[in-house]
This record gives structure tokens, C-alpha cells and sequence, in this order.
């Protein structure tokens, strides 16, 4: 299973987009993938996100910070599948 993850606060409406663009493509892919949604205003060592949220995490590398394509992404999770 791929781990994604997506640092956000609740209230952050690009979060929320960005959120429901990783739905969408893992379901169209139909890859194993785990989204983990992490509050950036719950621990203090996620204080370095905090002007620049959303950011997404896949498999620990970084791909995409404040936006992300759908196209983009999906055509990431098909090569991994």
C-alpha cells in the first residue's frame, strides 16, 4: 500500500480541494493507496508548513504544495501502479 500524505489545518479550503483531487485519482487509478491527513496546528515540529499548506507527500518525497494538477497526479499513481 502507498502511503500519501497531505499536511493541512482545518478551515484551509485549498486543503480541502487538494484532498478531494487525491480521492478522485486514487479511485480512478484503482491503486492501494493510504491517505493520511495530518493537522499541522496539532504538533509543534509541523510549524515549518504553516504559510505553505496544503502540501502532499507521496511515499515521503514531495509533489505538491498549495495545488495540484489532477492530471499530473494521476499519471504519477498509474506509474506507480
Amino acid at each position: 500500500m502507498y502511503q500519501i500524505e497531505i499536511y493541512s489545518r482545518p478551515g484551509c479550503h485549498l486543503c480541502e480541494v487538494m484532498i478531494k483531487t487525491v480521492k478522485e485519482c486514487i479511485t480512478e487509478s484503482s491503486i492501494n493507496a493510504e491517505i493520511k491527513i495530518i493537522n499541522i496546528d496539532t504538533d509543534k515540529k509541523f510549524e515549518k508548513f504553516k504559510e505553505k499548506i496544503p502540501v502532499m507527500f507521496i511515499e515521503g518525497k514531495m509533489f505538491a504544495k498549495y495545488e495540484t494538477e489532477k492530471k499530473k497526479l494521476l499519471a504519477k499513481l498509474l506509474k506507480m501502479k
